[in-house]
């Protein structure tokens, strides 16, 4: 899974789910 698409799939939870995505999350988005 390539960055832009897990942020896509990241996205799409999101709109599922109202809590905010941790910092945590992105940061291992991030160094994948």
């Amino acid at each position: 899974m390539d960055c832009l698409e897990a942020l896509k799939t990241r996205r799409s939870v999101r709109k599922y789910r109202p809590e905010p995505v941790p910092e945590s999350d992105l940061q291992e988005i991030l160094n994948a």
